[in-house]
């Protein structure tokens, strides 16, 4: 590896380490395998409470909306990307809106390998 591509790899660690939004990257199956402190600040559960669990089962609530429940389930079936807003609740039970953003990540050989996922909180 080159300098030049050591140096891009630290900056959008940096990126998605500081941003405000909660980052997460999930395995093929939607399992988490990492969060960012954006994630923790926004719902209240750490990496070592979340990971291994799939995020809809224990962020989503009576009032998550199924439509985009649907849409994020069928793009992750189907290996593609998603955007949808929804209500999730946080670890303390507040309700938050959430603006959110699924991409597939696939490797070398273009099998899908995860999932990553920024959200944005959008609560008025």
């Amino acid at each position: 590896m080159t300098e030049n591509q050591e140096e891009h790899i630290h900056r959008l660690s940096m990126i998605a380490e500081l941003t405000s939004n909660a980052v997460i990257f999930t395995d093929e199956v939607s399992r988490i395998t990492w969060v960012n402190n954006g994630f923790t600040r926004i719902t209240g559960y750490t990496l070592e409470e979340v990971q291994g669990k799939v995020p809809g089962h224990f962020m989503q609530c009576e009032k998550s909306d199924p439509v985009p429940i649907a849409v994020m389930r069928n793009a992750v079936a189907k290996g593609e990307s998603a955007r949808v807003e929804i209500v999730n609740c946080g670890k303390d039970g507040r309700e938050y809106v959430l603006d959110i953003e699924i991409q597939p990540i696939r490797d070398e050989a273009g099998k899908l390998t995860g999932f990553m996922a920024i959200e944005s909180d959008i609560t008025d």
